[in-house]
């Protein structure tokens, strides 16, 4: 069922999105407690890289480099960088095809055979993820074939916890916390954010729908609309180091705001306008906007009982194409031409039907994506795509292997950890497994 905007009260920019040209879906509703999640169906865009890949299908690795890189982290090294993130995008370091991009600590592991290798054995969230994922591979392989590349394969992963914005290695593919979003950067991997469920003061994965329904309650009766501010609010740093100070985005969207300070409450944070980010939902709506990277806060607030408006972002995390404008949130360019009549927009009492919908299907992909069972699946098909993709390169397999330092790892002493049983981690999920 889908039904189309009324536009009598919408005001458009018709060399922009024209949400009357939108159809729009009828959120989920909350409380749904025949909430079920099925493994097998691989989700709409994944793996994210997808976006980039070029038109005839190819996806080229630097065999050489990508084995050059294993090897190193092999015997022990974990710092690779030969620039800086800030000299790669201002362009002052040269850059050619073996230059390597990572810069700080990296961390690699190896699936083989069904376990997942690290260093010394180590635990971590996104290890922990990654056994999950192989954990649940191994659940359905029996119906789903192609998972035995998962449960019987044998191959390497680079994870970059660093948050810079730069395509990744060229030619080497590398696990990373956010992007570029540009066709050109072909070879980073985004997956979600640690802080999503390691930051005990802005948790953002939970068990089940159920536990955000239980908060998205308790927001409706702390902040009810009737209450809430008639402005649009933002708090955050001068971040975005790849400007030049003055030039910052963030910067320019303070200085904007002073000249409409009847609608806009958005100032850099001090110690004296500081607001904790659950409270921003005293207000209409909320600005969400890039950083040094992509904006990590984005997910949380979709979860919010305030209308986000996003700003056109350069840096994009590992499901930023499954949220639509004028769907999930209200867009705004980049130079914020339109934000002044978006923010009015979103304010106007003739309108709040609309913006009451936006933030209820914002809310409906909340509950049902922010869960670590959900995420275990974007993972775990993630990964399968990432194995498919190794799977297709025989010479880079046969390099790879033929390198005792980049197969073996000797330095790392690499080991497996057993991790939970994957039920005690996979509750909401259907029976496929007969």
């Amino acid at each position: 069922m889908s039904r189309h905007l009324s536009t009598d009260s919408l005001i458009v920019d018709k060399t922009y999105t024209d949400p009357r040209t939108v159809t729009l879906r009828v959120p989920q509703p909350l409380h749904d407690h025949l909430y079920r999640i099925n493994p097998l169906v691989r989700q709409d865009g994944y793996p994210w890289h997808r976006w980039a890949e070029p038109s005839d299908g190819s996806y080229p690795l630097n065999i050489q480099k990508f084995v050059s890189i294993l090897a190193r982290l092999g015997r022990g090294e974990n710092e690779l960088g030969d620039v800086h993130p800030r000299e790669y995008v201002s362009g002052v370091a040269p850059i050619n095809d073996d230059t390597i991009r990572l810069y700080g600590i990296v961390q690699v592991f190896i699936i083989r055979d069904g376990k997942v290798l690290r260093p010394s054995g180590k635990t971590g969230a996104f290890v922990s993820l990654i056994q999950n994922a192989i954990g649940m591979a191994k659940k359905y392989e029996g119906v789903e074939s192609s998972l035995k590349l998962l449960t019987e394969g044998d191959f390497p992963l680079i994870y970059d916890s660093n948050d810079y914005p730069w395509c990744g290695d060229d030619l080497v593919p590398v696990f990373r916390l956010n992007a570029i979003k540009s066709r050109k950067c072909k070879h980073a991997w985004p997956v979600l954010s640690l802080t999503y469920f390691t930051d005990v003061t802005n948790i953002q994965l939970l068990e089940s729908p159920y536990n955000w329904d239980e908060i998205m309650t308790r927001w409706d009766q702390t902040y009810p609309w009737s209450t809430k501010i008639p402005k649009v609010v933002w708090r955050g740093r001068m971040t975005g180091y790849t400007y030049r100070d003055g030039e910052r985005p963030r910067q320019k969207l303070v200085e904007y705001a002073k000249s409409h300070s009847d609608i806009m409450d958005i100032e850099s944070t001090n110690k004296n306008n500081t607001i904790d980010q659950d409270d921003f939902q005293n207000f209409m709506a909320i600005l969400d906007i890039d950083g040094n990277a992509w904006s990590a806060r984005f997910a949380k607030l979709l979860c919010y009982s305030s209308v986000i408006i996003k700003v056109d972002p350069t840096y994009v995390g590992y499901w930023d194409n499954e949220v639509e404008p004028w769907v999930h949130y209200l867009p705004v360019r980049a130079d914020f031409s339109d934000l002044e009549k978006t923010v009015r927009y979103a304010i106007n009492p003739a309108n709040a039907e609309h913006i009451a919908w936006i933030i209820k299907n914002a809310q409906a992909f909340c509950r049902t994506k922010l869960t670590i069972e959900q995420h275990t699946v974007d993972i775990l098909w993630t990964l399968l795509a990432y194995a498919e993709l190794l799977a297709k390169s025989s010479d880079f397999l046969l390099a790879w292997k033929s390198n005792k330092d980049a197969y073996d790892m000797p330095s790392l002493n690499m080991k497996a950890w057993p991790g939970r049983g994957p039920e005690a981690v996979f509750k909401h999920l259907q029976d496929f497994a007969g």
